[in-house]
């Protein structure tokens, strides 16, 4: 006989290594469209790097903490205060301390040109920091009026409305609006080349940061700090994805924006008329939806009210470690031949790995290796092809994302059920 599970879950996460090593150490083939057209998009680098974290997380990080359950961490510990902080903090800080290297390896590249501009006055300095020296096409620069003010008065309304809602304080709030460009600029890297938005990782460094500050519990503040902060980030990513997108397949600047116009107005009705339909028909949480996310943020909000201190032992010693290999990369690749650069793993990449775990970096690996198998057999078709595939694929998994939450959401159940057989490692 087999061992039944219920589908979609259990296949989209197939447990490749025995159910054991996935339950215990996280080894896992997510079987996933969007990671597996990742290979056909994302350099072999960034993959490559992604798998050095997820080994490092599923292979190193993790049994050692959990051989060592009842002496670094309380047995039976959960989220941020068990064996969950021994592979989610070190990625945190690799991502952290990488977009800070970014940011720092902007400024030094954005200073003051001797001669004047004879452009439009746009984001051809910052285009071209993010290039690594290239210019930015003008058609793609943004007016640099246009983006100050637009944030100046976005900003302005969420220093009036949140406070007084969610009881912030000013200073936090005013904190939380200044931090979160440069966390968008410093993580542009990331989502630009490995494809991963890693907003949330921000997010939770800044409830960290914001939890801390406070002293004490205050759950509310500090999570409505937190969303702001990934919110913003978030948005900063998706538009980078956008132009990512458009680039690979020549879309127009004006269409790009037109669309993003488009979007942004629909959602301010769908999004609130969604979740108000959502919320009215599923009960949360429940036991077939514990909100586990949910909980872990609040878990986040409460355990680091005492600050850095609140973690395991030694998590705070890894996490560091990690945060400085992540940097050591980066700093290596920026001062190494040419020759040798491409064999140094990339810092930010290697952290998102240490998030993604093995279960979407071995699909990405897994397209990755048809791409490499597409140029052996048909190298001239896979140059001219293999961009716009892997883009397709990537729409079309959120399509059926989309249609997922609404089936989930409308009760549907799954219309089979995938056992394992018996001879799969237990």
């Amino acid at each position: 006989m087999g061992i039944s599970h219920p589908c979609p879950a259990q296949v989209e996460r197939l447990a490749v290594f025995g159910l054991r090593a996935q339950a215990r150490h996280k080894w896992s083939l997510h079987l996933s469209v969007a990671p597996f057209g990742h290979g056909f998009i994302v350099d072999a680098r960034f993959i490559l790097s992604e798998a050095l974290g997820a080994v490092l997380a599923s292979g190193l990080l993790i049994p050692v903490a959990a051989a060592r359950e009842g002496d670094w961490y309380a047995a039976g510990a959960a989220g941020f205060e068990g064996l969950e902080a021994y592979y989610y903090v070190p990625a945190i800080f690799a991502i952290a301390f990488d977009a800070v290297y970014q940011v720092l390896r902007l400024a030094a590249r954005l200073r003051p040109r001797r001669k004047p501009r004879d452009d439009d006055g746009g984001g051809g300095d910052l285009g071209a920091a993010l290039l690594g020296g290239a210019a930015a096409p003008a058609a793609w620069r943004p007016p640099t009026r246009a983006w100050v003010a637009a944030w100046a008065a976005a900003s302005l309304v969420a220093l009036v409305a949140l406070p007084p809602l969610f009881g912030c304080s000013y200073a936090m709030t005013a904190v939380a609006l200044l931090a979160a460009p440069l966390w968008s600029l410093g993580i542009t890297v990331a989502v630009g080349t490995t494809g991963s938005n890693v907003a949330s990782s921000c997010g939770k460094v800044m409830i960290i940061l914001f939890a801390a500050w406070y002293g004490e519990p205050r759950v509310v503040p500090v999570l409505a700090l937190g969303a702001l902060s990934t919110a913003v980030i978030d948005q900063a990513l998706d538009l980078v994805r956008d132009f990512k997108t458009a680039h690979l397949v020549g879309a127009p600047p004006k269409a790009v924006f037109a669309a993003q116009c488009v979007g942004a107005a629909a959602s301010v009705f769908s999004a609130a008329v969604l979740y108000a339909w959502y919320v009215d028909r599923v009960p949360l949480p429940s036991a077939d939806l514990p909100c586990v996310i949910a909980k872990s943020y609040r878990g986040l909000a409460f355990a680091f009210a005492g600050g850095l201190g609140a973690l395991p032992r030694h998590c705070l010693a890894l996490s560091a470690a990690t945060g400085a290999a992540a940097v050591g990369f980066d700093v290596a690749r920026d001062l190494a031949p040419a020759r040798v650069e491409p064999m140094i793993p990339s810092g930010i990449a290697f952290g998102v790995g240490l998030i993604l775990l093995s279960g979407q970096v071995f699909c990405s690996l897994l397209g990755l290796g048809v791409f490499a198998a597409w140029g052996r057999v048909a190298p001239e078709h896979r140059d001219r092809r293999a961009q716009l595939f892997g883009a397709a694929l990537l729409a079309g998994d959120g399509v059926a994302g989309v249609l997922q939450s609404v089936l989930e959401a409308s009760g549907v159940q799954p219309p089979w059920v995938f056992a394992y057989p018996a001879w799969w490692p237990a």
